[in-house]
């Protein structure tokens, strides 16, 4: 047999002989290992197929079915073979022994193929031969052990081919180690380098990056105040400059292309286009650090001129504000609002301390919606339209700290929001329970009270006014359904004036066409409550209104046991009186004292 075969004509030939075997195996009834075949029954080889792709399917196609014959022939007689013929069997013994050296007994017979040498041989992975490897017989080969079927042995044969083609392929030469390395040394110096210019700059053609972010931040600069003459009409670039020449801040392109991404909207970032506008920016970017670019002037910013003070610690932004805005310090101001004042009272106040306009407040007290539950609770019942201020009663009398340019919904919010801390938050857990005993709404509640504010001095004289118009509430006299309030007129009265641009001082002492002014809150003509509050009372009013109490002192003083009437002089003192005329006594007494205030002969007796 030649010693030059390739890997694809060796595997032809063993599928050769094994395609020979089998068929004499299944015409004879198959021949047992070691057996000697007659010499008569040998066959040649079929060819090899002219197409060496398909040449394992093709034999194995060729090979003849089994077919069982009707009447079994009788065994042929054993014929023994002469010295000459049994060289001739050895002769062809080995050449089938030089086909089955290229495969091993390892790894299922076919793992083992190796490369082949120019000689011709395959070889293992360490470059032997093949040959020199221990073998199988033909007969092992084809023995049951390893002979499991035509479709299993083709599958063999054909992944035996494919890898002796694959290791026989030519390989590629390998590089020079040394080149590869310094071409490796030579990239990651060039890729350092240029990483450094760009993070550390370049001379004066680029100032870097950490040398920029630190100059628009101001990260880790001295703190040095400087002082900067602005002149009048200086642009952005020649403000940069200005500030560079005083060391306010290093890199003067580096704050005009800043100036121009802050405040020109053409080059901002728009998420409908972002990638377009990254590169409009890029190339803002670049117009203005090495082409000069200009700011549009448009944009430009306007510099305030004079002497700014600086500080190398400052930021671009906060740099930009000290230029362009002049320093302002917002003034306070301190305003006192007294128990029982008006809401026109309180009004006059704030314009007296530089604080809103008349019209301002009128819209916050009336109309704007605040978002405090009291104030929602009394929308919801439907304040009258009679009632002059929304919010009368609810303006919490104490002492505040105000900006004079705070805004007049600013300043009442912030007098709710003391009402809401001081008298709402006690409402239900405090006085709740004595509002519904006396049938009180909680504006209801604020109305009484402002009543006995504006009617008395002090704490004992509103426990004891609030004691008159309760037994005149709780008495099923006609004559006592009135509460007959001097304050609620005197409050209709000053809302009148001011509504019609009219100063006038308060009446000290209400005469008798007084008492029939026509007003809603006049009390001397109508039953119940006035439609709102006449005052905006303090919380010593306010538990007065809820729990009166007549001291045993005041009673032995006028002789009472109870009191349905009070009045009282300019000099704030007040008389009490169980029946009309204990009352019109009261009256004269007051009027005695009035006469001498006016006269200036009163001495407080």
């Amino acid at each position: 047999m030649e010693q030059n075969k390739n890997a694809k004509e060796s595997s032809d030939e063993l599928l050769d002989m094994i395609s020979k075997y089998s068929a004499e195996t299944r015409a004879e009834g198959g021949l047992g290992k070691g057996a000697v075949k007659p010499a008569e029954k040998r066959m040649p080889a079929p060819p090899a197929p002219e197409d060496d792709e398909d040449a394992d399917v093709i034999i194995f196609h060729a090979a003849p079915e089994k077919v069982q014959p009707e009447q079994p022939e009788p065994e042929p007689e054993a014929v023994y073979e002469t010295a000459d013929e049994q060289a001739e069997e050895k002769a062809e013994s080995t050449d089938t022994a030089d086909i089955s050296s290229h495969y091993s007994d390892e790894a299922a017979g076919f793992d083992t193929i190796r490369e082949t040498p120019k000689e011709g041989h395959l070889t293992d992975e360490d470059g032997n031969s093949v040959a020199d490897l221990p073998t199988y017989s033909v007969e092992d080969a084809l023995s049951d052990k390893h002979f499991t079927g035509r479709e299993e042995l083709r599958r063999e044969a054909r992944r035996a081919y494919k890898r002796a083609s694959r290791r026989n392929a030519p390989r590629k030469k390998k590089g020079s180690v040394t080149l590869g390395i310094l071409k490796g040394v030579a990239y990651t110096l060039i890729v350092c380098c240029l990483s450094f210019f760009v993070v550390f700059g370049f001379l004066d053609f680029w100032p870097g990056v950490i040398p920029m972010a630190n100059d628009v931040f101001a990260f880790s600069k001295g703190d040095r105040e400087i002082t900067v003459d602005v002149e009048s009409g200086m642009n952005t670039e020649q403000m940069a400059e200005l500030l560079v020449e005083n060391g306010v801040i290093d890199e003067a392109k580096v704050f005009k292309f800043y100036v121009k991404y802050k405040y020109d909207e053409s080059i901002g970032l728009d998420k409908d286009d972002l990638v377009g506008s990254v590169f409009h920016l890029g190339g803002e970017f670049i117009k203005t650090m090495f082409f000069g670019g200009d700011i549009s002037p448009e944009y430009e910013l306007e510099y305030l001129p004079g002497k700014r003070t600086l500080s190398t610690k400052m930021n671009y932004d906060q740099i930009i504000y000290a230029l362009t805005t002049d320093e302002y310090t917002r003034e306070e101001v301190t305003v006192t609002i007294p128990e029982g004042y008006t809401a026109d009272q309180i009004i006059d106040l704030f314009l007296q301390n530089g604080i809103g306009t008349r019209e301002g407040f009128e819209y916050a007290i009336n109309e704007y919606p605040y978002k405090h539950e009291f104030v929602q609770l009394l929308n919801e019942e439907t304040w009258s339209e009679d009632r002059t201020y929304r919010l009368e009663g609810y303006l919490f009398p104490d002492t505040y700290l105000f900006y004079r340019d705070s805004s007049e919904v600013e300043v009442i919010n912030k007098l709710l929001n003391s009402f809401s801390e001081r008298v709402w938050s006690e409402y239900y857990t405090t006085y709740k329970e004595a509002c519904d005993s006396l049938g009180f709404s909680f504006d209801d509640m604020i109305t009484f009270a402002s009543i006995v504010q504006a009617e008395g001095r002090d704490f004992s004289d509103f426990e004891s006014i609030s004691q008159v118009f309760h037994n005149r509430r709780s008495s099923e006299s006609e004559i006592f359904r009135k509460m007959e309030s001097c304050a609620t007129i005197q409050y209709a009265m000053d809302c009148d004036n001011a509504k019609n641009g009219i100063t006038a001082e308060r009446k000290p002492v209400l005469d008798g066409d007084d008492l029939l002014y026509e007003s809603p809150y006049n009390t001397y003509m109508y039953e119940g409550l006035p439609p709102g509050a006449v005052c905006n009372p303090g919380l010593d009013a306010i538990e007065a209104a809820l729990y009166p109490d007549m001291s045993n002192e005041t009673k032995e003083e006028f002789n009472l046991t109870t009191a349905y009437y009070f009045n009282s002089d300019m000099a704030g003192n007040v008389y009490y009186a169980q029946t009309l005329d204990q009352h019109n006594y009261n009256k004269r007494r007051a009027d005695a004292v009035n006469q001498q205030i006016l006269s200036g002969t009163y001495t407080g007796q």
